[in-house]
């Protein structure tokens, strides 16, 4: 079966005892973050900045939360309880293979960030260290894509007493489509795969 480029096919797994069948679906989606994209600038001063490509087939609005907590309503609507640290939003225009990068005031700054509420993942769900979400602007029905991350200290060959370093984890991905959620299997995207990337250090930014 051909999917078109900008089609993502979702886990969803069936119901009833001593069954190993998962049927899938097909879901247009308005919104992506570039998974392999993902990840994180030592701009100096043990300040971090997260970085990514994304498509926007509507008008977008990201927001970053970071140790926060995850929740459903009484209709099973997601929820995110802010945690201890500042979340940060923008809005970007429609557009495919735009860049995301956080301006030096809004990057995970270790000397304010307990960096111990940020490097692993949890052994427990509701709490998440680093959430990235996508929320599509005017879409037909309503549309987010949430993913979910934290960070790993990177092994480096240097002197132990060095400054570590870090690198960010993609863990999980979940799609809101109208009032359902989906967990993400496999992306297809809506991007261009032939679209050069720019540079995240050359590169001006739209997001207000």
């Amino acid at each position: 079966m051909q999917r078109s480029n900008s089609e993502q096919v979702y886990d969803i797994p069936t119901q009833g005892p001593n069954i190993n069948v998962q049927r899938t679906s097909v879901v247009r989606n308005y919104v992506n973050l570039r998974r392999k994209t993902l990840q994180i600038i030592n701009s100096g001063n043990n300040i971090y900045l997260i970085n990514f490509f994304f498509d926007a087939l509507y008008d977008v609005e990201i927001s970053i939360h970071f140790c926060c907590k995850e929740g459903f309503t009484e209709k099973r609507e997601l929820f995110y309880s802010p945690g201890k640290y500042k979340t940060i939003t923008k809005v970007f225009p429609k557009e495919t293979n735009q860049m995301y990068i956080s301006q030096p005031e809004e990057g995970i700054n270790l000397k304010l960030f307990d960096i111990n509420d940020l490097k692993s993942k949890p052994n427990y769900e509701y709490i998440i260290p680093i959430l990235i979400i996508l929320k599509g602007i005017g879409t037909p029905v309503p549309q987010a894509q949430y993913n979910y991350a934290y960070l790993e200290e990177k092994e480096t060959k240097e002197n132990s007493k060095s400054e570590k370093e870090y690198r960010i984890v993609l863990y999980r991905q979940k799609i809101q489509f109208a009032n359902k959620y989906f967990e993400v299997q496999e992306i297809f995207g809506i991007e261009k795969s032939n679209t050069p990337q720019p540079n995240p250090v050359d590169t001006s930014f739209s997001g207000k």
